[in-house]
């Protein structure tokens, strides 16, 4: 299980994603379990199920997070700030989600020296692979991720030393 965060009506919640496929996702929310599929999204809402009884969701987006309508409940959700180790967007040697997905695999160890373009892990997302690459030569300073753990997009995956940092 996955342990995640979101902020609804300003209270930190944490959730449990207990099982995710290509087509499901299933998580915990004070104690029930919820299906969410992914073939259940629309232009303006999305399903989820619990306990097979179907709730439509309307999600309308704004600056401060996304509105969310559930069976005439309302709430203002958004993300808490998710990224791991460092914040700035383009830091040499940080590598970053480009989208939400899995880490499918890891080719590197922390220690490993990379040149740039080697690939550092592959993310699996929207039903495809996608190889995570050195952006500089240097050295794996660290992973901030196992393999099948899910990440959301724009947080940093690994972090690579450059080879003439001290």
């Amino acid at each position: 299980m996955i342990e995640k965060e979101i902020i609804i009506n300003n209270k930190n919640v944490k959730f449990e994603l207990t099982k995710r496929d290509n087509d499901n996702v299933m998580f915990l929310l004070n104690g029930n379990e919820y299906k969410f599929s992914l073939n259940n999204i629309f232009n303006d809402y999305f399903v989820i199920s619990k306990n097979e009884e179907n709730y439509k969701c309307v999600i309308s987006k704004n600056a401060k997070g996304c509105h969310l309508n559930i069976a005439s409940l309302e709430a203002m959700i958004s993300l808490p700030n998710q990224k791991r180790g460092r914040n700035r967007a383009d830091d040499e040697g940080s590598l970053k989600s480009p989208m939400p997905g899995q880490i499918f695999k890891i080719l590197t160890r922390v220690g490993d020296k990379v040149s740039k373009g080697d690939p550092i892990l592959i993310l699996e997302a929207m039903k495809m692979e996608h190889s995570i690459k050195a952006n500089i030569d240097g050295e794996i300073k660290e992973i901030f991720y196992e393999e099948g753990q899910l990440v959301d997009a724009d947080v940093e995956l690994a972090e690579i030393k450059p080879l003439n940092a001290k």
